[in-house]
């Protein structure tokens, strides 16, 4: 016997699609934006130092070594805005816009189970589920991180090096947001921050400043993607 039309329309309606996985699919996508957005940054970079080099050789090729560098010493601040304004400027604003799609993706995840659940209670006649990411105390990520664990149950895999990553990002983008690019005593002790002024990702002018390399943003990507991507919701 084949089902009606009405019985097939009851069937559909009491049918539960979650939704979360999308919107994580979503997020995912969003930081395969920030990878091409990444090799426009970092040649933007490349293609400026080459510009003011091949000029300077142009301007230089006759002269002798010690008028050379009294070019150089009059035309200093073009090499100085590229290496130490322009670079760090970009590589900045880089750090600051990935961290906001990484708050953005947490609080989407947060609002996507919360719909889900929220659908998934009403159908099976049971209690309002009403408690959303914004009733948590704290903000951006940790509040996110707590409601997704506490209270929907998401393993997060937080014990793990991306999020420790994603945490060490947060420091460093406060530093760059509230502090001038400062580090702070509790970004120095920092193990993974230590990590990476050891291995070159970053290094410290005056002993506060913090001064990007362009091999941090090659790290950082791949770990945000690792942690999204590990993400299993409920």
């Amino acid at each position: 016997m084949t089902e009606t039309n009405s019985h097939k329309s009851k069937k559909f309606r009491d049918m539960f699609i979650k939704m979360a996985p999308t919107f994580k699919n979503f997020v995912l996508h969003r930081f395969d934006d920030m990878e091409e957005f990444k090799h426009f940054t970092l040649a933007a970079i490349i293609d400026k130092k080459k510009s003011i080099s091949n000029r300077f050789d142009r301007d230089t090729k006759d002269l002798s070594e010690e008028q050379k560098q009294e070019y150089f010493d009059w035309n200093s601040e073009d090499y100085f805005m590229v290496e130490d304004v322009f670079t760090q400027i970009s590589l900045r604003s880089f750090i600051v816009i990935l961290f906001s799609y990484i708050d953005d993706g947490m609080n989407t995840l947060c609002n996507a189970v919360y719909s889900d659940k929220a659908i998934y209670q009403k159908k099976k006649g049971l209690e309002k589920f009403n408690v959303k990411y914004t009733d948590m105390q704290g903000k951006g990520i940790i509040r996110a991180k707590l409601y997704l664990e506490k209270v929907i149950g998401c393993n997060l895999h937080t014990e793990k090096k991306p999020w420790g990553e994603i945490e060490t990002l947060r420091k460093i983008r406060n530093a760059i947001v509230h502090k001038d690019g400062n580090a702070n005593d509790s970004l120095k002790k920092d193990s993974n921050f230590k990590h990476h002024l050891n291995d070159g990702k970053f290094k410290l002018e005056n002993h506060d400043k913090i001064l990007i390399e362009p091999e941090y943003l090659d790290y950082i990507l791949p770990q945000v993607r690792e942690y999204f991507g590990g993400i299993e919701l409920k």
